[in-house]
């Protein structure tokens, strides 16, 4: 898994019925990510507006890691957020490669006018590759841990009436199929768990403000829905983190 966006599909999909007796089994904190939330790895080098936000997300993305790696939590993914991570990447990275083309080429103006001026030669050129392939092991890493969840015909039905009645997280004039199925799919999921475990810890992740809303200004029909099936909703990855532990 050495090029950014090259994701390895999980083989091994199980439905919600499965994640269900598997959850009995032994409980934790469940958390349901979106599409937003992966893309989210590769724009940290150009969305996080202070070093400190990306300071605070990158620790929050290991720590969440160490979580899943020890078992204490659950990353549930429906499985088209995977198919949309592949077909939308491609265009993430290119935003990244821009970016860091921009940053090198600042850093290399900056550097020649402080050799004429202070007669040093510091090179302070980022490894645009080593960064890139970094942050794409970070998203395989967690990928490989999470449990992919097959799409369910019911859902779907759900998902594309919610479409045509522009329900939120749907908006007119735009395909909001895929995010009416992820939110279809954690309401549906977190019916379940509330049926079994009243205090279980069930959180969702979207950077999608746009259409989700931003976390405690969700647009009504969302935020009713997450307070009464107890769902948690986080805009970022160590807002997840630091709060579904």
């Amino acid at each position: 898994m050495g090029h950014l966006g090259v994701l390895s599909k999980i083989k091994q999909t199980m439905t919600k019925i499965e994640f269900i007796k598997t959850f009995i089994k032994k409980p934790a904190p469940v958390l349901i990510c979106d599409t937003c939330a992966y893309l989210d790895i590769i724009r940290l080098p150009f969305r996080a507006k202070k070093p400190k936000n990306a300071s605070d997300i990158i620790q929050s993305i290991q720590v969440f890691y160490d979580m899943l790696k020890e078992k204490k939590l659950y990353l549930l993914l429906p499985d088209i957020v995977e198919d949309e991570y592949i077909t939308n990447s491609h265009n993430v990275i290119k935003e990244l490669d821009n970016h860091l083309l921009k940053l090198n080429n600042d850093i290399a103006i900056y550097e020649i006018i402080a050799e004429k001026l202070f007669m040093t030669n510091n090179t302070n050129i980022i490894a645009s590759e080593n960064l890139k392939n970094n942050l794409s092991n970070t998203i395989s890493k967690i990928h490989k841990k999470a449990k992919k969840i097959k799409r369910e015909q019911k859902l779907s039905h759900l998902a594309s009436s919610r479409m045509l009645e522009c329900k939120p997280p749907a908006k007119k004039g735009k395909n909001s199929l895929a995010d009416c199925y992820i939110y279809e799919f954690t309401i549906s999921l977190a019916k379940e768990i509330r049926h079994i475990d009243t205090n279980a810890t069930i959180g969702f992740l979207s950077s999608n403000v746009e259409d989700f809303g931003r976390s405690g200004h969700e647009p009504q029909n969302i935020q009713s829905d997450f307070t009464q099936y107890g769902i948690s909703y986080f805009n970022h990855w160590a807002q997840a983190t630091y709060n579904i532990i």
